[in-house]
C-alpha cells in the first residue's frame, strides 16, 4: 500500500502536488480548530510538509513549513488557547516552524543523497556513462516508446580495437585514460537524445532513437572517424569496430534480446573484416 501511495505521488504533477499540499494543511486546520487547542495535532501537520519536502524537489517546502505554523497557531488561538502574554504566541509560532523547517531539511537532504546514490549505482565509475545495467533499462524503455509510436530505433555496439595494446605497452592508468576520452568524444559527437553506455571492458553501446536507416550510416561514419582522429591525436593505437542495426518496424519485447545480438553480431562481422570500420544493416536481417 505504501509502495502504491509513493507510486502515486511520483507521477502526480507539481500543480497537483501543491494543491494537495494546500488543501491537506487548511483541512488539518479546520479539523485542530474542531478538536480543540488540548488535543494535540502537531504530528499531522507534518505530513503536507514531508511530502512537500520529499516529492516537490524544491525551496516550496519551506513555504508549506510557514504555512503549517501559522495555520497550527491560528486554529489553537481560533479555538480558544490564551496565554498571559502576546509574546508566547509569537514564541510557539517560532517554535513550530522550525520543528517543521528541521524536518523539511532534513527530509531534502536524505532524498538528495538516496537520488545521488541511484544515480552512481546506474553510472560506470570509470566514464561516468550508463553502466551496463542502466543501458538495459533505457533500451527496454526506448525499444517500447518507439514500438509505441512505430518510430525507428537504432542500436550501435563499439568495441575498440587493439586497446589490450595500450593496457600492455602504455600501463592501465593509460588505458583507463583512453577510455575516458573515447566517454567524452562520443558525447561531444552524437545527438543529446542518443543514450551512450560503457557495458564493460572496451565495449560501449550507443541506442538511437528515432534514427532510419538512412541516419545510421552517417552515425556509423561519424563514430569511426572521431575515434579514430581521437587516436591520432593522442598517439593510441586504438581504432574502433562498430555495429549498427536499425528497427524499422514495432518489435515485441520479447525480440529485444535478438536485437542487441545482431547489433554485437554484426560488429564482430566488422573485427573479422580488418577493423577501424563500420557495418550497418536493418532488423532483423542484421544477422
Amino acid at each position: 500500500m505504501i509502495a502504491r501511495f509513493d507510486r502515486a505521488l511520483e507521477r502526480m504533477s507539481q500543480v497537483r502536488m501543491h494543491l494537495f499540499c494546500l488543501l491537506s494543511t487548511l483541512v488539518l486546520g479546520l479539523l485542530d480548530y474542531l478538536t480543540g487547542y488540548e488535543a494535540s495535532f502537531s504530528v499531522f501537520y507534518l505530513a503536507p510538509v514531508s511530502i512537500s519536502a520529499w516529492y516537490l524537489h524544491t525551496g516550496s517546502a519551506y513555504l508549506y513549513c510557514l504555512l503549517g505554523a501559522a495555520v497550527w497557531n491560528g486554529a489553537n488561538v481560533l479555538a480558544g488557547e490564551t496565554f498571559h502574554h502576546p509574546a508566547i504566541y509569537v514564541w510557539n509560532a517560532i517554535v513550530r516552524l522550525f520543528f517543521f523547517w528541521t524536518t523539511a531539511a532534513l527530509l531534502q537532504r536524505l532524498r538528495s543523497l538516496l537520488d545521488r546514490e541511484r544515480d552512481l549505482s546506474r553510472r560506470d565509475y570509470r566514464t561516468g556513462l550508463l553502466n551496463a545495467r542502466a543501458f538495459h533499462e533505457a533500451l527496454r524503455a526506448e525499444h517500447s516508446r518507439s514500438a509505441r509510436k512505430s518510430r525507428p530505433l537504432g542500436l550501435a555496439f563499439i568495441d575498440l580495437d587493439h586497446f589490450k595494446q595500450v593496457n600492455d605497452e602504455m600501463g592501465h592508468d593509460e588505458g583507463d585514460r583512453v577510455l575516458v576520452e573515447v566517454a567524452r568524444t562520443l558525447e561531444s559527437h552524437l545527438r543529446a537524445s542518443d543514450i551512450i553506455a560503457r557495458l564493460g571492458g572496451d565495449e560501449f553501446a550507443v541506442i538511437l532513437p528515432e534514427c532510419p536507416l538512412e541516419d545510421a550510416e552517417q552515425v556509423g561514419t561519424k563514430l569511426v572517424t572521431c575515434l579514430r582522429e581521437l587516436s591520432r591525436k593522442e598517439g593510441w593505437p586504438v581504432t574502433a569496430s562498430v555495429g549498427v542495426v536499425v528497427q524499422t518496424e514495432p518489435t515485441t519485447d520479447d525480440d529485444l534480446k535478438e536485437f542487441l545480438k545482431s547489433s554485437d553480431t554484426l560488429m564482430y562481422k566488422v573485427k573479422e573484416k580488418g577493423r577501424d570500420s563500420f557495418l550497418v544493416a536493418p532488423y532483423p536481417s542484421a544477422s
